[in-house]
């Protein structure tokens, strides 16, 4: 009988110690959220309309005898543009405890404005706890081990997540386990219990000419017997060139920190390696936590949708090359308009004399039309732009209407005597004042745009007429979005 009180006190002993290591797990998990965010949210199957995996190996306080170790497979695919689905399997073991899931998960996904998306996601947790009785020794003959190889205990769970995107701004909270119930171990009386926990994260990109991306991230986890203990935090920082390579730096809780590091081998495959170091507790004791992860597009999506961490080689690759094209051909128009420029003040004087010659002949003649001697100018008829997106009730322009007005610029380059006439409409809803409003400081935006890539400013006007001229019906939401235009028209001499 005493040998089976120490048996039941070496069981719960390594119960204890595989539920920190499962904490500990869930910790590391927050590393696969700079570049795979479906590994820490369901509601992520599916976002960025791509189907991705990503294999993922961690080896947990190196140095230290039975030490976790963690293999994770996944993939997320879309099912059409608002419904996506996923697969996760885990197997994870410390010492002679083994943990096998298997977590199917569907999210929705809902676009509440141009900039404001909501995704929810749920996923149902199958899972096996195994404890290898045949690797526990003992002084002398014990035929409780003698006879027992393992205990097993298989159960089912379910978690939930929901996720927010504003602009850049993504954020949302999981929960991975929610029925938090006990699995009975095969041939013993112990129990096997998952506690509810929660994970809250926020991410907010920010992009430098295109071409730099800084990733911050704050994570905070907590759970146990009670919700709010055993919090836990991590920020991180994420700095990539060109998606095709990378560098960042974390801090946590407990005295931790870790740096990341790498690469897109091809536009299709990605690998990140990932350092932890602790400097109290077990932690400190090791060699630290290693982390690689392997990460593949299955297939790409048509649209460019964030977040994703592979590189967008179809659409990028154009649109570097009509952007390199636009600025060589800028810095040429930068030239011939200095040029220009030194021949018209050269003849400006002669020019301003002339023009007071003409006021003279007017003044004498009584002719008050002074304007006579100018041809009319002659406008050609309105073009609609398409894939010209604001933010809502806002001037301000999205990043995927620049491939569409940089066509207007490259045409102006072209035509180096042409003028643009640029105007901005809206639907009847709200104010007049207001439609008319934000009607000029569209069009005023989009002119702004073509100044900045080398545009000429005295060859661009740009105005505003609010409600004025539907070419929908504004009782529909169909005839209101057509009405949310801007038109241009070009003046070829």
């Amino acid at each position: 009988m005493k040998k089976v009180i120490n048996i039941k006190k070496l069981l719960l002993l390594y119960l204890f110690l595989f539920s920190v290591k499962l904490v500990s797990s869930q910790e590391g998990e927050a590393v696969h959220f700079l570049f795979d965010k479906f590994s820490i949210s369901p509601a992520y199957a599916g976002y960025n309309q791509n189907i991705e995996s990503f294999l993922n190996y961690e080896q947990k306080w190196v140095g230290i005898a039975g030490s976790p170790q963690t293999q994770s497979l996944n993939f997320n695919a879309p099912y059409k543009e608002k419904i996506g689905y996923g697969l996760t399997v885990k197997n994870k073991q410390a010492g002679n405890f083994k943990h096998f899931e298997i977590t199917p998960a569907y999210a929705y996904k809902l676009e509440l404005s141009e900039i404001l998306f909501l995704s929810f996601g749920i996923n149902a947790v199958f899972y096996k706890n195994q404890i290898e009785i045949s690797k526990v020794h003992s002084q002398g003959f014990d035929p409780q081990l003698q006879n027992a190889n393992s205990l097993k205990s298989t159960s089912f769970d379910a978690g939930a997540g929901i996720v927010a995107n504003y602009g850049r701004l993504s954020s949302g909270i999981t929960v991975p386990y929610l029925l938090a119930g006990k699995s009975k171990y095969s041939n013993t009386d112990l129990n096997y219990q998952k506690y509810r926990s929660w994970t809250a994260f926020a991410s907010y990109p920010v992009v430098a000419q295109r071409i730099f991306y800084f990733d911050p991230t704050f994570i905070v986890r907590a759970g146990g017997e009670k919700i709010t203990s055993n919090f836990h935090w991590t920020t991180s920082l994420l700095f990539r060139y060109k998606r095709k390579m990378w560098v960042g730096a974390s801090i946590e809780t407990g005295n931790r920190a870790g740096i990341s590091m790498g690469g897109a081998i091809s536009d299709k495959i990605i690998l990140n390696y990932n350092y932890n170091l602790g400097f109290t507790g077990i932690a400190g004791a090791s060699a630290g936590t290693h982390n690689f992860t392997l990460g593949f597009l299955i297939k790409r999506n048509t649209k460019r949708i964030e977040p994703t961490i592979f590189t967008v080689k179809e659409t990028v690759t154009q649109l570097e090359t009509n952007n390199e094209k636009i600025e060589d051909l800028t810095a040429q128009i930068d030239l011939i308009r200095k040029q220009s420029n030194k021949i018209l003040n050269k003849h400006k004087i002669e020019i301003e004399k002339l023009n007071k010659n003409i006021d003279s002949l007017n003044a004498l003649t009584g002719n008050k039309n002074k304007n006579l001697y100018k041809a009319p100018e002659k406008w050609e008829k309105p073009i609609i732009l398409s894939n010209i997106k604001f933010g809502k009730n806002s001037d301000k322009l999205f990043s995927s209407s620049f491939s569409e007005i940089n066509k207007i610029v490259y045409y102006m380059i072209q035509n180096p005597k042409a003028k643009v006439q640029i105007t901005g409409y809206t639907d009847n809803q709200g104010s007049s004042s207001y439609n008319q409003y934000l009607s000029e400081n569209r069009a005023k935006a989009i002119a702004a745009y073509m100044r900045r890539r080398g545009t000429d400013p005295a060859r661009i006007t740009s105005k505003g007429k609010g409600g004025e001229n539907p070419i929908g019906n504004n009782n529909t939401k169909e005839g209101r979005e057509k009405n949310k235009r801007i038109e241009i028209r070009y003046n070829i001499p």
